[in-house]
């Protein structure tokens, strides 16, 4: 019986052995080399995949006394360790069966990959008309990896000591590494081409030609496996590397984008004396207009490409084709602009309510309750999205408006005692930070240097709970960097997304920032590559002094009181500008003051997500 189920099984074998041509697969990133001196499938393939047959086809043998003999197959090579993966196969002869070799017995069955691990053996699935006791074929447990160029490993079966011999190299050529190399190359080029990316001659001919010599390699191989050593493939798919690598992105040709820039400029200059006369733009069409300006306004701040493919946290990669649809549709929506006669929404209350709101502080030695401050910040950001909407509805208006009030209102003060821990005063640090440009993700940061440490200022004797308050012409904590401009401000363990701090300008036209503190937090301002065109604030402007309005404020009636001096602990200024903002009193001049502001790139002074 036992002979004529271990026939069936080898039948089976032999059978999944002669698909195994159709049916190969790899792990990407291999670099493995050619075993010699065996018979050898076409290419590895994955361990679980490889049978008693081809083990003994293409594997090392050892006898194990009178119990059988082990096969061994060296199926894959780890891409960064240069391990080999094993497949561990035992045969049992007879009269030796399951019911004779205890493989659970774990003190008397095991081999050992290393000095340091023992590892263990399974029956192998069979033929369903094996029984439980009449088994004679077992495997590896478990994966298993050795250091390319191990002979012999220690084993023990039914509590007898063996050496199991294992290939030094893998057991089979693998094409898979080139194979999965060309396929992704191949499609991210072609994708990239598809979607209207122009990429240099003398790049694109030479990865073409890398991709036909490893069309080549690889028919070769499959026509005749032992024409070809791994040395082969490991070179050629280094060469297509290289030559994808190598791959360049011509520069963005901007001409006619920045035409359509300078047309739609032009009807948005005319917006304060369309207002005057009680026109405006047709509303559906202007909103269609305005947004394919922003859309064409980041497009043109872009840098030009320097590689096919962007980062994977990043969304796909804007093309030629991009800037060229995009100045197509812009020309298309500002020829299509009609000025008709409307009602514009009446600002003036909110506008009124909002610069006042602003003034509102607690008094000295109090901060706001959590619920109180949350609705209050709220309602204040989106009276500030009302008063930056170019055509509002009138609805809209009033909502923000009994929002603002009601939120204002309802503010509740809570007691700051500074002789309970959770009060306890602590030193507010400020740090300075843009993106690495030799990182390779757009999210990794580095922090301003100077003499080898981050620089940092401090603000003394900080309550938790207490507002701050920090104007962005305050050189000495919005510190201005050559050619950056500050952009995100993160506090605590936000990263904007928390929506800590908050971006808003006065009635007098300068910005600031508003957090409430939080017990031995910091506050890093992020920087982006740009224009810093902040302007000195007047000699009598409350910030000459680089302080930062603490929650010694009164309220808006009082006399403002100011915190601590600052004081700086690393680092150096350089000098630099960055545009601020600014509201005026009346519906028409918000309007032109709106989208002014808009152009010149205020929105990079608010809180945003960072890339």
């Amino acid at each position: 019986m036992k002979e004529v189920c271990f026939m069936q099984q080898t039948k089976r074998h032999v059978a999944v052995a002669a698909g195994l041509a159709l049916a190969l697969t790899g792990s990407c990133g291999i670099v493995p080399q050619l075993f010699e001196a065996k018979p050898a499938l076409a290419q590895t393939t994955a361990s679980s995949e490889i049978t008693l047959a081809d083990a003994k086809a293409i594997g090392t043998k050892t006898d194990v006394g009178a119990y059988g003999s082990m096969y061994v197959v060296a199926v894959k090579q780890t891409d960064h360790t240069n391990n080999l993966e094993l497949k561990i196969f035992g045969e049992l002869k007879l009269p030796y069966t399951s019911q004779d070799i205890d493989l659970d017995n774990q003190d008397e069955n095991w081999f050992k990959p290393n000095e340091y691990v023992k590892s263990f053996f399974e029956w192998s699935p069979t033929d369903p008309s094996v029984g439980t006791y009449d088994r004679t074929v077992f495997q590896n447990k478990l994966p298993v990896f050795v250091k390319k160029g191990t002979r012999v490993l220690k084993m023990q079966l039914n509590g007898e000591d063996f050496e199991l011999a294992v290939p030094a190299d893998l057991s089979s050529l693998d094409t898979s590494p080139l194979q999965d190399a060309l396929t992704e190359h191949k499609s991210q080029y072609e994708a990239a081409k598809a979607y209207g990316m122009k990429i240099s001659e003398e790049s694109s001919k030479a990865f073409e030609a890398e991709v036909a010599a490893c069309d080549a390699l690889l028919k070769k191989a499959q026509d005749g496996p032992s024409s070809v050593t791994q040395d082969e493939i490991t070179a050629q798919r280094q060469k297509l590397n290289e030559a994808f690598g190598a791959l360049k992105p011509l520069p963005y040709d901007r001409v006619a984008l920045k035409a359509a820039l300078d047309k739609a400029q032009k009807a948005l200059n005319r917006i304060p004396e369309l207002a005057k006369d009680g026109m405006g733009f047709e509303k559906s069409g202007f909103d269609a207009f305005y947004r394919s300006y922003l859309a064409a306004k980041d497009l043109d701040a872009l840098e030009d490409l320097a590689f096919i493919i962007g980062p994977h946290e990043g969304g796909p990669l804007k093309t030629q084709r991009d800037f060229d649809t995009t100045a197509d549709e812009l020309n298309r929506l500002t020829q299509a602009l009609n000025p008709i006669k409307m009602d514009l929404a009446k600002t003036d209350s909110l506008r009124e309510t909002y610069f006042n709101a602003l003034d509102v502080m607690p008094q000295e030695g109090f901060g706001w309750t959590p619920a109180s401050r949350t609705a209050f910040y709220e309602a204040l950001e989106h009276a500030k999205i009302m008063l930056n909407t170019l055509y509002p509805e009138q609805r809209d208006v009033d909502s923000a408006l009994s929002q603002l009030q009601t939120a204002t209102k309802a503010l509740e003060e809570t007691k700051l005692d500074t002789t309970k821990p959770k009060y306890k005063p602590f030193t507010l640090g400020i740090r300075y930070r843009h993106h690495n440009d030799s990182a390779p993700s757009a999210l990794i940061d580095e922090y301003f240097e100077a003499d080898g440490s981050p620089i940092k200022e401090v603000i003394e004797n900080v309550i938790p709970g207490s507002e701050q308050r920090i104007y962005l012409d305050n050189f000495k904590l919005i510190k201005r960097f050559a050619g950056f401009t500050p952009t995100t401000f993160f506090y605590g363990s936000d990263d904007s997304s928390l929506g800590k701090v908050h971006v808003f300008t006065d009635r007098n036209g300068r910005s600031f920032i508003a957090f409430a503190a939080e017990l031995n937090s910091e506050l890093d301002v992020k920087y982006e590559k740009g224009d810093d065109t902040r302007k000195d604030p007047n000699q009598t402007d409350p910030s000459d002094d680089n302080t930062v309005d603490n929650n010694n404020q009164s309220q808006v009636q009082d006399k403002t009181k100011h915190a601590n001096p600052s004081k700086t602990v690393k680092g150096t200024t350089s000098s630099n500008k960055l545009p601020h903002t600014g509201d005026a009193s009346s519906a028409l001049a918000a309007v032109a003051s709106v989208m002014s502001a808009a152009l010149a790139g205020v929105g990079s002074l608010c809180k945003r997500r960072s890339k």
